[in-house]
């Protein structure tokens, strides 16, 4: 298949990612990160060359100051025509406007959100009307591990709420 998936930050889920998308045999792996990888099977690349070559582009990377809103419609505009958009980190990285531009004029093929600024997004909004986006509800936390860490931090704030003793996850006011 000559098809070249990309990836915006290639951390613990990016990796985890790559490795899930490898049996699939794309021709090339590549990505963009605040640093190189070793013994990676991506190929580091600049944030512009990430956005021009990838058929598939899946963003896993963290929201900072200089993340947020970093999808606009210049970052569109430079996508390939019928690239197809994956959002699995954060909705802010994202303008969500710009993104519903790109996908209603065509030049994106396509999006898949788990994330989505604002999250949820209101009804009626007119990316969920759109056949080529789909949204999901932010699913990240759908995993054994996860679900598991959550009740046992729950357990351990009751317990200790009720016993006096500091939380270990106290509700910030």
């Amino acid at each position: 298949m000559d098809t070249t998936v990309g990836f915006f930050g290639l951390g613990a889920i990016g990796s985890s990612m790559l490795e899930k998308l490898a049996p699939f045999k794309p021709a090339r792996f590549i990505y963009h990160n605040r640093s190189r990888k070793e013994n990676c099977l991506a190929k580091y690349v600049s944030f512009d060359e990430l956005v021009k070559e990838s058929d598939f582009l899946i963003v896993t990377a963290i929201l900072t100051p200089e993340t947020t809103g970093k999808f606009d419609k210049n970052v569109f505009a430079k996508m390939k025509k019928g690239a197809i958009f994956i959002n699995i980190s954060r909705g802010p990285l994202v303008k969500t406007e710009d993104l519903y531009d790109a996908l209603k004029s065509g030049h994106l093929e396509a999006a898949g959100l788990d994330v989505t600024d604002p999250e949820p997004l209101p009804k009626g909004h007119p990316l969920l009307a759109l056949k080529n986006c789909i949204v999901t509800p932010h699913m990240a936390t759908s995993t054994y591990r996860a679900r598991n860490r959550m009740n046992d931090l729950t357990i351990a704030n009751i317990i200790n709420g009720l016993t006096g003793k500091p939380m270990p996850t106290p509700l910030l006011e």
